[in-house]
């Protein structure tokens, strides 16, 4: 189990929907959530995955990998956003690459560590409620 340095469980809850198609990446935001007490949804490496699964429920909050293999996730970001549902861009880009339309969008820079993934994703709760 990963631990943080909390050392509480500040997700207790919440469903998190994970986009990431790098899998050793995908697993470790998978156990660092779930470590927190979040429910994950996903890991999903692609857009089509991400959007089957949407239609099922809708998640709480979101990590988003800007760059999927051969797409970007800009039109899963513009369904969340659309829905009221926060979420978070983790790229190792700077910020030309990103769409005027999410300039004030919280991002985390890759790599990054697990406190700062769990901080990132305890300040999308807050900003959901």
């Amino acid at each position: 189990m990963i631990q943080h340095d909390s050392g509480d469980q500040p997700l207790v809850g919440l469903r998190v929907l994970v986009v990431e198609d790098n899998f050793p990446m995908a697993l470790l935001v998978q156990r660092a959530l779930e470590s927190a007490g979040a429910q994950v949804v996903g890991p999903f490496p692609s857009l089509a995955r991400t959007f089957d699964a949407l239609a099922d429920n809708a998640p709480d909050c979101a990590v988003l990998d800007v760059n999927l293999d051969i797409e970007d996730v800009y039109p899963l970001a513009d369904h969340l956003q659309s829905g009221s549902v926060p979420f978070l861009l983790a790229s190792g880009y700077d910020d030309s690459h990103f769409p005027e339309r999410f300039a004030n969008c919280p991002r985390l820079e890759k790599p990054y560590d697990i406190d700062r993934l769990i901080n990132a994703v305890r300040a999308l709760r807050r900003s959901a409620n």
